[in-house]
């Protein structure tokens, strides 16, 4: 593995208390999930964005690619980070309650072949906003990035070749 560039200093993270589980706070470099998008994905799902959050600490830590600027209009400070996890937690069956989760069953299986994990962060200030994250497919040439990069971001900013 490459190194990291000059002054990358890797996020640590912490729970919160009392919250969803998968809520976190980076210690240097603040990154962040707005609460409300947790609260409602918590109440009313889908589930496995839930569940997919618990992937989001390894991508910004080990994160095979960064890109920058998200061609997106007010995102253009945005950066994607791009990991190739080994397993993810899998739902396999939502109750739900008053349109509301009750209950999950879930089990640990192999990451989806041929895809990327993408946590998609916008630069506030100092503090990075988590914006989206998401599985997309991965570009047949490079393998940990995903298909047409180079149309959805500005440039590569990690690994430098």
């Amino acid at each position: 593995m490459k190194l990291p560039p000059p002054g990358y200093m890797p996020p640590e993270f912490c729970e919160i208390d009392g919250f969803c589980p998968v809520e976190f706070q980076v210690v240097s470099d603040l990154f962040r999930f707005r609460r409300a998008v947790l609260e409602h994905l918590e109440r009313y799902g889908p589930a496995q964005r839930i569940y997919d959050t618990l992937l989001v600490p390894d991508a910004v830590l080990n994160p095979r690619r960064i890109y920058s600027g998200l061609q997106r209009a007010n995102y253009r400070n945005g950066l994607c980070y791009c990991s190739l996890p080994e397993t993810r937690t899998l739902v396999v069956e939502e109750k739900k309650v008053d349109d509301e989760i009750d209950e999950m069953v879930t089990e640990v299986v192999a990451a989806p072949q041929n895809k990327v994990f993408c946590v998609f962060v916008n630069l506030t200030g100092s503090k990075y906003t988590i914006l989206d994250w998401q599985w997309r497919e991965s570009d047949r040439g490079t393998p940990d990035a995903p298909m047409n990069a180079s149309t959805h971001f500005g440039r590569l900013l990690w690994p430098i070749n």
